[in-house]
């Protein structure tokens, strides 16, 4: 049998730039499935007009905190990549 988790369930209507966005409502089983703006798929956040914007305000700040760290010794930029570069592209 299948059943959604309305919770968890939401829709996004692609859009371009220019266009205006037309209000949708989705029913299923007299309720009410929710729409979105963006979305996070493993390692990457996508928004309704397809563009970088979100994924960008999401990721700057992680690497910006990695870039102020002072290097201690030669095999700290490794642990450092490994620790905060690595851990941003497997998680997101």
């Amino acid at each position: 049998m299948f059943s959604l988790n309305f919770g968890k369930t939401h829709f996004m209507q692609f859009l371009t730039k220019h266009s205006a966005c037309n209000v949708m409502n989705i029913n299923y089983n007299n309720k009410i499935i929710l729409d979105t703006y963006a979305t996070k798929c493993p390692g990457l956040i996508t928004d309704n007009t397809l563009s970088w914007k979100s994924h960008f305000d999401t990721i700057t700040p992680k690497v910006n905190e990695a870039c102020y760290i002072e290097f201690l010794s030669w095999d700290t930029p490794e642990k450092i990549y490994y620790a905060y570069f690595q851990s941003i592209k497997l998680m997101g």
